[in-house]
């Protein structure tokens, strides 16, 4: 009885030690499966920043031919006022 319990505390030890190597080596296998995954999670961050900053320089871009645009409509608007207010002068003038 006493060799039978000796044999079932050999059995169950050695039982607890490959369930520790398999833990170790399902971790290890969870370690790295975690670092790959952190790996692909920078680089995918990485692109995301270098294509957030090349919409941020698009659209710096697109503001400042907006800006030039806008000036330039607006000068050609003041010499169309100008040319109205002109032709308004004469034909008052004929009018007069």
């Amino acid at each position: 009885m006493q060799q039978e319990s000796v044999e079932q505390a050999e059995v169950n030890s050695k039982t607890t030690e490959e369930e520790r190597q398999r833990s170790k080596t399902v971790i290890g296998y969870l370690k790295h499966e975690l670092t790959v995954v952190l790996d692909i999670c920078k680089r995918k961050e990485q692109k995301l920043v270098a294509m957030t900053q090349t919409c941020e320089i698009r659209e710096e871009e697109w503001t400042e031919l907006s800006v030039k645009k806008l000036s330039a409509m607006e000068g050609q608007c003041k010499r169309k006022e100008r040319e109205l207010r002109a032709m308004v002068e004469l034909f008052q003038e004929r009018k007069d």
